[in-house]
């Protein structure tokens, strides 16, 4: 026990010895930190009577740097207006060049704008005078052309008589009955329309070899009453060789008939001459005054049914020859 006791106290006393060594430590630390403290305060003293010797060095520079701000402000400020105002100048300048420049475009337009107006008027002037021209030869050339037209229409029907006088030395039918064909319809009917021809003769054909001597006479377009809506057709009495020995007023019945082409539904009209009528007395002149029907036929029947084929139609005139005196050949 006495040996426990022993160990415990000598244990105890290097746990004193080095908490007294601690303890030492602790107060040289102590020391220390109280110098550097003292060091630290002394210099914090000695830096606070520097700064406040040299506050006032310090102010005078902030004085002076704001007072060098404020100047390279005002020169900036100066330099910027500066700037600003060449830039205007040499805005203006350019302006007042561009506005000189556009007073000369304006003047030059202007005086183009003459120009064209004065060519334009010269132009309209030449305009009339070609229209005045043209109107002039066209008025001209129409008259040429309407007085060519009567010229031709004119020799037309003389070609017509004439050549209804030279089918009369090679007239073949005698027994009163005469077919008839017209070709080159619509040739004929845009004549008609036109007034370059109005009618057309057939060739001459005898009641009978020494009988009266007639022709046919057709108006394509329609004549007197029925102009323009109808076709009319006629017969004409001519003067033939025989007619001294023939019974005068021509009386007997005559028939005019179209010829339906498809169907043979012909179209008829007949009448008996009138004895007071100038048309159906001895002829005085080549033939007389034709009398028949001038609406024998509408223009609308004519184009819609069959009595034109291949351009052409078929009339077909009979005269009752019944009881014609008929004179001896000699």
């Amino acid at each position: 026990m006495t040996c426990c006791v022993s160990n415990h106290v000598t244990r105890c006393s290097n746990e004193l010895d080095v908490s007294r060594s601690a303890v030492v430590e602790l107060k040289r630390r102590v020391e220390t930190s109280r110098e550097d403290h003292d060091v630290a305060t002394q210099t914090n003293r000695r830096l606070q009577i520097e700064l406040a010797s040299k506050l006032p060095f310090i102010e005078n520079k902030m004085v002076e740097l704001e007072a060098q701000q404020r100047l390279m402000q005002h020169k900036t400020i100066q330099a910027c207006y500066q700037s600003v105002d060449n830039v205007q100048k040499e805005c203006r300048e350019k302006v007042k060049g561009m506005e000189q420049h556009l007073r000369l475009l304006t003047k030059k337009l202007t005086d183009f704008e003459d120009i064209v107006w004065k060519q334009s008027t010269r132009i309209q002037q030449l305009e009339g005078m070609l229209s005045h021209c043209q109107t002039l030869r066209s008025s001209r050339f129409i008259d040429q052309v309407e007085a060519q037209e009567r010229v031709t229409a004119t020799h037309n029907a003389r070609l017509s008589e004439q050549g209804l006088r030279l089918d009369l030395l090679d007239c073949k039918n005698t027994n009163g009955v005469l077919l008839w064909k017209i070709t080159d319809v619509k040739r004929r009917r845009r004549d008609a329309v036109m007034g370059k021809t109005s009618s057309i003769y057939s060739q001459p054909f005898y009641t009978s070899t020494n009988g009266y001597k007639l022709c046919a006479r057709m108006y394509l377009n329609g004549d007197g009453m029925g102009r323009g809506t109808h076709l009319s057709l006629f017969v004409v009495v001519m003067r033939g060789e025989y007619d001294v020995l023939l019974e005068w007023p021509f009386q007997h019945k005559i028939t005019l008939i179209l010829i339906d082409q498809n169907s043979r539904r012909q179209i008829c009209d007949a009448f008996r001459p009138d004895p007071t009528s100038s048309s159906f007395q001895r002829p005085r002149s080549d033939m007389n005054v034709a009398s028949g029907c001038p609406l024998f036929c509408p223009l609308t029947t004519l184009d819609s049914g069959g009595y034109i084929r291949e351009d052409a139609m078929f009339v077909k005139i009979v005269v009752d020859c019944s009881n014609v005196i008929r004179p001896e050949a000699g």
